[in-house]
């Protein structure tokens, strides 16, 4: 029941995402490439193969790919590039090898509610996990936040990221036992690690993206617990990320373009 709201609530995300990009953005090769990515994610949220959620989301980052490099304004977008790829290779070969499998053995259609060995288990968790990002797989997310334009930031934090958090909440929810324990330790690691990083950098970027990663940190504990009132109260922490994380990023952009400068020591009293 929790699964099909999340599918139904996420895509009332992707319209407002859409929408306040259609206030921040008038070029029309970034419109082109926003509508493909709302696209393929409202497939992600329809789909039930494994291997179709594996071709989506490496979709996803051809257009993500064109925003950072084609849109981003200094050379470290290059830099954030190769962070971006490493990872989508540390998840993605893993992530197809136990989709074959599954495939193999006939359940590649179907929610993971069966038992299956652990090792596929871990890898499609990994596959998932840095689509949150949780700490210690986020590295790639403040790189390309930072050097990205404000039309990728607040795709990627009002729509991309949700796409971890729903795999676990559509193909993962039969696996909360004590085998998922380190994740809730390494969530809540997490949560506390990145308020601390907040505290030693002055991009305002930097401390939104760093904001995200504690916020998700929220909905991975929740959503280890199993039971159904924290998988709703997962839900609620995903969905108002979307919301908050995607209009931070809009008014750095905004304040971006008045003062040329994201320094918080610089906006301060804003």
């Amino acid at each position: 029941m929790v699964e099909s709201r999340a599918s139904g609530i996420l895509i009332i995300l992707r319209i407002y995402v859409f929408m306040l990009l259609k206030i921040r953005e008038s070029r029309s090769s970034v419109l082109f490439l926003r509508i493909r990515l709302c696209l393929i994610s409202s497939l992600f949220f329809s789909v039930s193969s494994f291997i179709w959620i594996y071709i989506l989301i490496e979709l996803l980052l051809l257009p993500l790919l064109f925003l950072l490099l084609g849109f981003g304004s200094q050379v470290q977008k290059v830099e954030a590039a190769y962070y971006l790829g490493f990872y989508a290779l540390l998840r993605g070969l893993p992530f197809i090898y136990a989709s074959i499998v599954l495939s193999f053995l006939g359940y590649g259609v179907v929610h993971l509610d069966f038992e299956v060995r652990a090792p596929l288990l871990y890898i499609l968790s990994l596959g998932f996990l840095i689509k949150f990002p949780i700490y210690f797989f986020h590295l790639w997310l403040p790189k390309v936040h930072v050097e990205s334009p404000t039309s990728a930031s607040v795709l990627l934090a009002g729509l991309l990221l949700k796409l971890g958090v729903f795999g676990f909440f559509r193909f993962l929810s039969g696996f909360y036992s004590s085998r998922w324990l380190f994740l809730s330790r390494v969530s809540l690691l997490g949560i506390l690690l990145g308020g601390l990083v907040c505290c030693l950098f002055s991009d305002s970027k930097t401390l939104a993206a760093y904001s995200s990663i504690s916020h998700i940190g929220f909905a991975l504990l929740f959503l280890m617990g199993g039971r159904l009132f924290l998988k709703w109260g997962s839900l609620l922490i995903m969905v108002r990320h979307g919301y908050i994380s995607s209009l931070m990023f809009y008014f750095i952009g905004v304040l971006y373009n008045f003062f040329s400068t994201r320094l918080v020591y610089l906006l301060g009293g804003l």
